[in-house]
């Protein structure tokens, strides 16, 4: 199954059939005419078999030796937090952190 989304461009009609691709809609995907599309809305071709569009995260976590760093991806900036902030099993609250970023600065 294909699970490319195309957000970096809108559709032309080379890329519809009958004038028509999918659109994610934020919940499902529908048919719409390919001159509808708004930019940066994910559409597809209707001749491809597609997942349903899972917008990448902006922020996520990792641990780096006695460190958990927030990174951000769309500035790709790192933040550190150390074992004083976070303690040594504070890898769920750094979760949570980048769960909050996440939700709050997509």
């Amino acid at each position: 199954m294909n699970t490319e989304w195309i957000t970096d461009r809108l559709p032309t009609a080379e890329d519809a059939l009958e004038d028509t691709v999918l659109v994610w809609n934020g919940s499902e995907a529908i048919l719409w005419t390919y001159d509808g599309v708004e930019k940066g809305q994910p559409w597809a071709p209707i001749h491809k078999l597609i997942a349903p569009y899972v917008k990448p995260k902006r922020w996520t976590v990792e641990w780096n030796v006695d460190i958990w760093i927030l990174i951000d991806h769309a500035l790709e900036r790192s933040y550190w937090c150390g074992l004083g902030e976070l303690g040594r099993n504070g890898g769920d609250a750094a979760q949570r952190i980048a769960d909050v970023f996440n939700e709050v600065m997509p």
